[in-house]
């Protein structure tokens, strides 16, 4: 019974996803209608602004349900091998309450806000559209997903039974993690029913306490692989219930999860998701490895510099360090195996290429930083352009140095054949003539960054399409695969934002700027620590998750020491990057080990070190001479 209710479940999940990617799809038609319009006909369409907006909050809450289903939800599975089958299972089994609690709060507070709309008769402002409507498609979505996360919990209680008494006999180290795992959620379940009315002396009194108290509940949380999105959720509202009492806690939930689901900046994300997504079923990343391949893959270490330029370009059409690894390291690696290029050159070069793709405009990860910070995503866009020449142009120098010192990691070859250059470039020029539309559009001017991730969206789905790479269902699986990612972030964003308000609430940024200045610490030092934790943290994170759990709480400090907010949004992504293919946890490495299977994971790390003392240099470059980042933006303000 149970596996026939999970199967229906599970099919209607993905059937919601492909609306969910569908309503995309039809936002990016529209705005791209109202480009056409208003540049070649000299006219607007009305209202398309209020039809996306609530289009597009409909088509996101439409894409929770396969989060649940798929157990698509973001941990971090770093203690995930150290734990023991009993404990994962047991915090997978709490995770999916954290998971349920925080979807339940979700959809009351935004039913909530449906009745309050319908009373209020509130409309759009243009066309007068009626709002409530939408609000209850969404809470219906909403309620959807959480009755089917009771599946996965229902299905680890099962397993759980079945090895229960080796949970309960278990070893030291699995009681440990089971009761750190109780502890934390019950902690959190604490501060939002008893708010510290009875139980005062398991809370802080002082905010600044309290703060670092949730805050350190929200880490472990993260580390014992608890739903990030939802720990910071469920962890922020603890905190604003303590402080301020239940009400503002819940009535923030409902006013951030619609402005957020409704926002027509952060619908870039999925956009640029989408963009992504149809790029790989389009084998761009074929035809942009093909080209370098033709162009410098007859000289020494040259398909190492073809693996780069082709990282770079696929990267600035998916903005993702890990596809752009993984896309294009099946198709570089066996290339570079198969003319004697070393197992650490080959393995190397990809995963510090991969990196260029979140350095390499358009970047999903500023987008995001522009969001939690306010900064103008045209502006970090346009100051990213020279750091990540600087990057290509060191990992570049970094191959050339390494043939020359070490001639066998990279035999010559003389594999140039006349006319291959222009061969490759008729296949590659649909896909290079969109990256620059969708850049040259955004510097120009011509539309926004919205507008131009909504071009980028609809003309990947084109190419994807004409290519023939949508056939066999192949469509199906992208919509559902890019409606699962799209809701993941979003459920990280919508957590960290009520976490994030909560910081700002203690201000506990402006007590530690305090700190700082007491310690006469120049601005210089505080950003070398900053630079630390943050290749610390890349190592064990992604680039979303950082920035959602520490931007709250290091950008007002480095405001306070009269940083550049722009300048300081491309350091933290360059420095995420480092920290992804930093050993012994750096994540991008272990992309590569998939790849390349045969390869131990001791010369993945050894391939990729001189790549991160180069990431480094160019790191210690832009810290040093700001302009490097600022002159571009400035110059084109």
């Amino acid at each position: 019974m149970l596996d026939q209710l999970e199967s229906w479940g599970a099919e209607l999940s993905r059937r919601l996803a492909v609306i969910s990617t569908a309503a995309l799809l039809l936002v990016a038609l529209l705005v791209c209608l109202e480009i056409i319009a208003r540049t070649v006909f000299r006219f607007s369409l009305v209202g398309v602004s209020d039809v996306t907006g609530l289009v597009v909050a409909v088509g996101i809450a439409a894409a929770f349900p396969v989060v649940t289903m798929q157990r698509g939800h973001l941990v971090i599975e770093l203690l995930h091998n150290h734990m023991g089958d009993e404990a994962a299972l047991f915090v997978r089994f709490l995770g999916g309450w954290v998971m349920f609690s925080a979807l339940a709060l979700l959809t009351w507070r935004i039913g909530v806000r449906a009745v309050e709309f319908g009373q209020q008769n509130a409309a759009t402002q243009v066309i007068n559209l009626p709002e409530s409507p939408f609000l209850w498609v969404i809470t219906f979505f909403m309620g959807l997903a959480t009755a089917l996360q009771l599946f996965p919990i229902i299905r680890d209680a099962c397993e759980m039974r079945s090895i229960w008494r080796a949970i309960v006999c278990g070893q030291v180290k699995t009681i440990i993690y089971i009761f750190l795992a109780i502890l934390v959620f019950s902690f959190i379940l604490l501060g939002i029913i008893d708010r510290g009315d009875t139980l005062t002396w398991l809370f802080p009194t002082t905010p600044i306490m309290l703060s670092i108290v949730i805050f350190a509940a929200v880490w472990l949380s993260g580390m014992l692989m608890l739903p990030l999105g939802s720990a910071m959720l469920l962890a922020g509202l603890a905190g604003i219930s303590i402080m301020l009492g239940s009400s503002p806690g819940l009535s923030l939930i409902a006013t951030r999860s619609i402005e957020f689901l409704a926002s027509d900046i952060l619908l870039i994300i999925p956009l640029f998701l989408l963009m992504g997504t149809f790029a790989q079923a389009a084998r761009l990343s074929t035809d942009m490895y093909r080209l370098a391949y033709a162009s410098v893959g007859h000289f020494r270490g040259g398909l190492s510099l073809a693996t780069i330029g082709a990282c770079a370009g696929f990267g600035a059409m998916t903005g993702s360090s890990m596809a752009t690894s993984l896309t294009i390291g099946h198709a570089a690696y066996p290339e570079m195996r198969k003319y004697g290029y070393s197992e650490e050159l080959s393995t190397g070069s990809i995963a510090a290429g991969g990196t260029l793709g979140a350095i390499v405009p358009p970047s999903g990860v500023l987008v995001l930083y522009a969001i939690l910070t306010e900064v103008s995503i045209g502006a970090l866009f346009i100051a990213a352009a020279i750091p990540a020449f600087i990057a290509v142009l060191s990992f570049v120098l970094t191959v050339m140095i390494q043939v020359r010192l070490q001639p066998a990691a990279a035999p010559e070859i003389n594999i140039r054949q006349s006319g291959a250059v222009i061969a490759a470039m008729k296949g590659i020029w649909p896909s290079m003539g969109l990256i620059v539309v969708v850049l040259g559009g955004i510097y120009v001017g011509v539309f926004t960054v919205t507008e131009a991730a909504s071009v980028g969206a609809l003309g990947t789905f084109t190419l994807a399409w004409a290519r023939g790479g949508l056939a066999n269902g192949a469509l199906k699986n992208v919509m559902i695969e890019t409606a699962e990612r799209t809701a993941m972030v979003y459920a990280l964003i919508i957590g960290g934002s009520i976490f994030g308000f909560f910081v700002g609430l203690t201000e506990l940024p402006v007590e530690a700027t305090k700190i700082l200045n007491h310690f006469n610490l120049p601005g210089l030092a505080v950003v070398a620590i900053a630079l630390v934790v943050y290749i610390l943290l890349g190592m064990i994170m992604g680039a979303y998750e950082i920035m959602i759990i520490t931007v709250p709480v290091i950008t007002p400090i480095l405001v306070g020491f009269n940083f550049d907010l722009v300048w300081w949004g491309i350091i933290m992504v360059m420095v995420v990057e480092i920290g992804l293919l930093t050993p012994p946890f750096g994540m991008n490495c272990f992309i590569i080990k998939a790849v390349a299977t045969d390869v131990p994971l001791s010369k993945v790390f050894k391939g990729v070190t001189p790549f991160i003392c180069a990431h480094i240099a160019t790191l210690a470059l832009l810290v040093l001479f700001p302009p490097l980042v600022l002159w571009l933006p400035n110059l084109l303000r």
